[in-house]
């Protein structure tokens, strides 16, 4: 298993096996992340801070079927 399948040095599907990651573009977080940053030095609830992103889970031969 891997997280980010986005990374263009690293491409999960040329391991062996290929590996099933979860794909969640680094580049979609930084807004978010500035927000929450904005946020939390303007003193809010760190329970209204967070955010949950989309993401999209690719299987691949890394784990097993059953």
């Amino acid at each position: 298993m891997a997280h980010d399948d986005e990374l263009p040095a690293l491409r999960a599907s040329a391991f062996f096996p290929s590996l099933t990651v979860t794909k969640s573009p680094l580049r979609d977080s930084w807004e978010p992340l500035a927000d929450c940053l904005a946020g939390a030095i303007e003193g809010k609830p760190l329970g209204t801070l967070q955010r949950l992103g989309s993401y999209s889970f690719i299987e691949r031969n890394s784990v097993a079927t059953v």
